[in-house]
């Protein structure tokens, strides 16, 4: 393959992922899903005890997020890749303002690092593993305070 074309593939991969995001997970632009993943994509998501395979899903799995975290944002911190696979090391944000899981909100901030990995493929995103410490999540909302 042409270096250009694969550095100009790999720009455009970053470029989608750095949208991803910048509008659906800061700006909570969650009508932009369809543009960003794949029809047949696939969710590695630590919270959900099953992969998130549907845009429903996933709309879904993110309006309880931003319920529960209103004003979360994700702030990349490095960003990489090769080819189709494109690696984020990140660090989310938010405050505690609306039920998690059963918990209560607390009104507490949480600063959560966390990686992800995608695939792209045809200009959209087919996989996306992510990994954070949620007993970590769980511990800055004070789920493990005494009385909870």
């Amino acid at each position: 393959m042409d270096s250009n074309l694969s550095r100009d593939r790999l720009a455009g991969n970053k470029a989608l992922i750095r949208r991803f995001y910048g509008d659906v997970w800061n700006q909570k632009k969650l009508e932009l899903l369809p543009e960003i993943l794949s029809p047949r994509f696939c969710w590695h998501e630590p919270y959900e005890a099953d992969d998130i395979t549907n845009l429903e899903a996933a709309i879904a799995f993110l309006k309880v997020l931003f319920t529960a975290f209103p004003d979360y944002t994700i702030e990349i911190e490095d960003l990489f890749g090769e080819g189709d696979r494109i690696a984020v090391r990140w660090l989310g944000s938010g405050t505690h303002l609306g039920e998690l899981k059963g918990i209560p909100p607390t009104g507490r901030n949480i600063s959560i690092p966390g990686t992800s990995i995608f695939c792209i493929e045809a200009g959209m995103i087919s996989e996306y593993w992510t990994s954070l410490d949620s007993l970590l999540v769980m511990a800055e909302i004070g789920a493990f305070d005494a009385g909870r």
